[in-house]
């Protein structure tokens, strides 16, 4: 009886969907930024790194702040933020790490995560 207890206390329940924001900025003076979005895995939602809306055109952001408070506002929590410098290329990659509890995805979102993972 142990044992079994055991194992099921055991067993990895994910709580939280993790996302990367992932924005690089080419030239010292570039104002544009291409921005991605790393969900570890693919839903409908979420394809080749980019957002799609209800009607699955892209979305689009200028900056990585235009992602952030996008993604602030459907509920996604920021955690953490870092950057690097690609030597030469003057080439700036920044990155956003941000989290939401599935418990508080709507259940079509929730149900399309966990049944792909």
């Amino acid at each position: 009886m142990f044992l079994l207890s055991l194992n099921s206390f055991s067993q990895n329940v994910q709580e939280y969907i993790w996302c990367q924001i992932e924005g690089v900025k080419k030239g010292v003076t570039g104002t544009k930024m291409k921005v991605d979005f790393d969900f570890g895995k693919h839903t409908q939602f979420f394809f080749e790194n980019v957002l799609i809306d209800e009607k699955g055109k892209t979305l689009e952001f200028e900056t990585m702040i235009d992602a952030l408070n996008y993604m602030e506002k459907k509920g996604w929590k920021f955690i953490q933020a870092y950057s690097a410098l690609m030597g030469n290329a003057n080439i700036s990659f920044n990155f956003y790490l941000l989290k939401i509890p599935i418990a508080e995805l709507d259940e079509k979102t929730k149900q399309e995560y966990i049944n792909k993972n």
